[in-house]
């Protein structure tokens, strides 16, 4: 069985130097070395010089989304415009905060909400209070366009960008949250990250991750205990470490899956802009066919696949009464009975990806001479 997805984490032998120096300072949470160094590192090598002032790291990506949320001091209960086509987290995070989720359609080729359908749904709903957009398969959302919306509108944008940390551009207007999660091509095994509009909003953010203890050890505004370790620092500084190898060979994995996807006459639709990201996966949607019966016959062929994004958030038993939908949303239902994800991951090999598209063949029907650069 190939399977869906192996984690790249860091050898133990590569973690020792920073866990010595934890030993050396006895340091292991609470803002220690180490996340220092982190923080540094992620905003030079991989957020392309960002102010680290504005980074916020956190124990996942949904408190990353939450505790954006939050940080607006938004009435309890407003409305939160984001997409029904994505990972449950990002409903839960709004709920968390005390928020209801006004659930979206998305874009018919990006699979996004894009700023242009949530300028349509503020004017029709004009008590949203947010906008949460999801950098869905870890593909870049327009930062400068969400800014200008934000700008133009009012309405605060908090970007889930869970998994598209080292696609994702920043702008100054919006919050964005990342995913440190074992399952992300940059991982600490778990964590998160809030990128904020501003070093003063950050020391907000980073105040309520703590308890919102201020510097006189009073609590200034309601908070929770979302902290990065430093064991959870160490795996991401020795991660960082061999970052550029690793994007590398994901980025050729990618490539030759496209090849192969766009070279075969399959009726196979991809994500606009897949080909200029690396993607955290790689969603497929197969045109009047049946997710849940083609991962099935995948999983017979020796191919484990994931159904992501389905069902919609909006038919979650455990969501129904605690979500709105804007109105029908027939696209993502499209894209959610229809997608599924290939395996992806960096110890996945060329003769694995032919084998995985002969079994879309096999299946489906149609590919001819399968080749792979």
């Amino acid at each position: 069985m190939i399977p869906y997805f192996v984690p790249e984490m860091p050898h133990s032998s590569k973690l020792i130097p920073y866990l010595r120096s934890m030993d050396d300072t006895r340091w292991y949470s609470n803002f220690g070395p180490l996340h220092n160094d982190f923080t540094l590192r992620l905003a030079n090598e991989v957020l392309n010089g960002l102010d680290a002032d504005r980074l916020t790291l956190v124990s996942s990506g949904t408190s990353a989304i939450e505790l954006a949320l939050r940080s607006l001091n938004i009435k309890a209960g407003s409305r939160v415009l984001a997409p029904n086509f994505t990972f449950p987290a990002t409903v839960q995070a709004i709920l968390c905060a005390g928020l209801l989720p006004l659930l979206s359609d998305v874009d018919p080729h990006s699979w996004v909400l894009t700023p242009k359908l949530a300028h349509q749904l503020v004017k029709a709903h004009r008590d949203i209070a947010v906008v949460v957009p999801v950098a869905a398969f870890g593909v870049p959302l327009p930062a400068e366009e969400w800014s200008e919306f934000t700008k133009s509108t009012g309405v605060p944008v908090v970007i889930d960008a869970a998994p598209a940390l080292g696609n994702q551009t920043i702008d100054d207007a919006c919050f964005y949250a990342f995913s440190l999660h074992a399952t992300k091509p940059i991982s600490a095994g778990e964590g998160g990250i809030v990128v904020s509009p501003s070093p003063e909003h950050a020391e907000r953010v980073r105040r309520m991750s703590n308890f919102g203890i201020g510097p006189d050890r009073r609590i200034g505004s309601f908070g929770t205990n979302s902290k990065l370790s430093e064991y959870h620092c160490a795996v991401g500084l020795a991660q960082l470490d061999d970052l550029v190898a690793s994007r590398a060979i994901r980025r050729r994995l990618v490539n030759q899956y496209l090849s192969m996807l766009m070279s075969s006459s399959l009726n196979i639709k991809l994500q606009a802009g897949v080909e200029s990201s690396i993607p955290s996966s790689l969603f497929v949607v197969l045109p009047d066919m049946d997710g849940d019966y083609v991962a099935a016959a995948l999983a017979h062929e020796g191919v484990d696949t994931r159904r992501l994004y389905a069902p919609l958030n909006s038919e979650m038993p455990g969501f129904t009464s605690h979500v709105e939908t804007t109105c029908e949303t027939h696209i993502a239902r499209g894209l959610a009975g229809c997608g599924l994800a290939l395996p992806l991951y960096n110890t996945l090999t060329t003769s694995q990806i032919v084998q995985v598209g002969k079994a879309l063949n096999r299946i489906i029907g149609g590919m001819q001479n399968i080749e792979v650069s």
